[in-house]
């Protein structure tokens, strides 16, 4: 999947970005379908307990476990992706291990719950359980890029394309 983008912005006399002419084109490579794992139709899902520092339980969840439906081709190495739904971009991220990222989505191990700085992998687990009782088609797709790009490529995609789940945040 081919997305493109043209801005033109410059800079003031200071420096500061204002229109520069930036062409942005991405050749994104589909990764897989994504489905949850069922068990006796109904999707396999489970919910962890912690305890916070005031010794308070807090549920984390329900998360699922994902499948990839059909044979993936292993990318690893840092990139952007993006998870299709429906036919519809729902989020971009970005990653320093796309191959580590797409287990941590696909298996949620509870030490991630826990750690402030996974708690948006946590999250985005969730949002792909609540795709798969709607019955939503769920792709990803990846375009390998350096680190230093990343956030770059990242924030221009979405702000471009404003993706749903992006805008949760």
């Amino acid at each position: 999947m081919l997305i493109y983008s043209n801005a033109t912005t410059s800079r003031d006399e200071t420096g500061f970005l204002l229109d520069v002419d930036v062409k942005l084109v991405c050749n994104f490579r589909h990764v897989s379908r994504l489905t949850a794992r069922k068990r006796e139709g109904v999707i396999d899902a489970i919910e962890y307990y912690v305890e916070d520092e005031r010794r308070e339980r807090r549920t984390w969840g329900p998360f699922c476990f994902i499948e990839q439906t059909q044979e993936a081709e292993i990318l690893d190495g840092p990139g952007v992706y993006f998870f299709l739904v429906n036919a519809k971009i729902a989020y971009f991220g970005r990653c320093e291990d796309f191959a580590q990222r797409l287990q941590h989505y696909c298996e949620i191990p509870k030490t991630l719950c826990n750690a402030p700085q996974h708690q948006a992998i946590c999250r985005m687990n969730t949002m792909l359980y609540r795709a798969f009782q709607r019955r939503d088609m769920v792709h990803c797709f990846f375009y390998p890029c350096p680190t230093t790009e990343n956030p770059l490529v990242h924030a221009m995609l979405v702000d471009i394309v404003k993706p749903s789940w992006n805008l949760l945040q």
